[in-house]
Parts: C-alpha cells; structure tokens; sequence
C-alpha cells in the first residue's frame, strides 16, 4: 500500500475515534489543501473542535528557531509524535535533536496536550524537560480547523504568550510563538509530517 494513503487512512481512523465515530458532518477547511473534517452527527461545538485537533496525530519533523536572551535567533530540530490519548485529546511529545527549543533555555523535550473542554473550549496544557512549571492556554479553531490559536493563562501583570498553528496543508504547519503583549514572535518552527 502507498505510504501516503496509509497514513491518510490512520489520520481518518483516529479522526473518528476523536469525534466519536458515527460522524458525518463534512467541514470544509479556508485553505483547500487541507482535506475536511468530518464532525459527529449532531454533536456539539466540544465534538467539532476535537475532530478537528486529529490534524496534529502523525509523526511529525521541525525545524525553526527561538529569540534568545542575547537577542540571537537559536535554532533547534527535532521530532514530534502526536497520539490520541484516551478518546477526548491529543497528546504531542517533543524531543529536540539539535539546538534550543522554545524562548526559555535548552529543552530535551516537552509535551502538549491538547483539548476541547466543555464550557472552556480549546485548551493546551504543556511542560517541558528544563522547566518546573506546567503552563495552560485557552484557544479556538479557526477556518475549520486549519488555524489554531491560543492564549497564556496567567495572572495579570505577568508575561504572557500566544501560540497559534497554521496548516499550510495536511502534511505542514508552522508553529509561532508570539509575546502576547506586543505580538513580537519569539519563535517560529515549521512542522513537517513524516511519510514512511
């Protein structure tokens, strides 16, 4: 079997598995090169939102950079797998290969997890090897699932980030972490799917 139509058919299998099966409600992304997301059938806005989170399962490659403190641009490459955990979320692991991933030092890796809460709606929680703290951002979908956006939750005063996800198609998206103050992009990696 090509390599591609059997990753296709695992992204639809676990597509389902996210939106509950039985699901046929067909959305079509702003950007056609990504293909639609099939919602469950009279679901809510909680079901549509994790339909379309399955765009990060897969084995994925990045490479990018992040503004270091010197002002520098420090580049990392590395590998992310993205897993359905438990029928409501996906769970992407990290593991920077070379370089410096992300504005606050060396990270080995780092997890994320992604999810659509009821009466919350797009929630990611991530943590990584070189940092104590856990941190939490509420987000939304946007263009039926081809961008996705999400805000720090800290209290006020604090530094706060925006990460956002854009798809450039089913195989691509580039990952930008901005300052959520003054939009300054603190870092930016570009996320390739690997075929094998």
């Amino acid at each position: 079997m090509d390599p591609a139509r059997a990753c296709r058919i695992v992204v639809v299998t676990a597509l389902a598995a996210v939106a509950g099966c039985h699901a046929h409600k067909v959305e079509q992304s702003s950007n056609p090169a990504l293909r639609p997301i099939v919602t469950p059938a009279g679901g809510t806005s909680v079901d549509a939102d994790r339909a379309m989170l399955a765009r990060f399962v897969g084995d994925w490659s990045f490479e990018g950079h992040a503004s270091a403190a010197d002002g520098e641009a420090a580049k990392a490459t590395g590998r992310a797998a993205g897993v359905i955990e438990n029928e409501h979320f996906v769970l992407i692991d990290l593991r920077v290969e070379s370089g410096r991933f992300g504005a606050r030092g060396e990270r080995k890796g780092g997890s994320l997890l992604l999810a659509s809460e009821p009466g919350i709606g797009l929630t990611m929680t991530g943590w990584g090897g070189s940092s104590p703290s856990i941190v939490r951002l509420v987000g939304r979908a946007e263009g039926s699932g081809s961008r996705f956006s999400f805000d720090e939750v800290k209290s006020s005063g604090a530094r706060r980030v925006n990460l956002s996800f854009e798809f450039e198609a089913d195989d691509r998206f580039v990952a930008t972490i901005r300052d959520a103050t003054n939009s300054s992009v603190l870092g930016s990696y570009t996320f390739t799917r690997v075929i094998r």
